[in-house]
């Protein structure tokens, strides 16, 4: 067994690829991809192309260093919301209020 292996094999490969259950990591396969590449409600888009960009990293390695398979499956990440959305702390609101000039 190569000694890379373990980075599929062990708990980020059950973590990442519940759908792949207990499928042996020897090539990508588009079955087995699916679920996260639909992304049928398991997360936002941000933390599925985090998770997407992760296994992309590991496919490449796999191509390039690891010369584990011929080449890498390309997929397309999924279209994020601009910017964050962050409420105010009561802290900072009331900091706020008291800053504001009387109108």
């Amino acid at each position: 067994m190569h000694p890379a292996s373990n980075i599929i094999s062990g708990s980020l490969g059950s973590t990442l690829i519940p759908a792949a259950g207990s499928k042996a990591a020897r090539a990508p396969e588009r079955v087995g991809a699916d679920p996260i590449l639909t992304r049928e409600k398991l997360a936002k888009a941000g933390t599925t192309n985090r998770y997407l960009a992760l296994i992309r990293a590991i496919l490449r390695r796999a191509c390039n260093e690891w010369e584990w398979t011929d080449r890498v499956p390309k997929f397309k990440l999924f279209k994020e919301a601009e910017g964050r959305v962050r409420s105010l702390t009561v802290a900072e609101f009331e900091r706020l209020i008291t800053e504001l000039p009387e109108h």
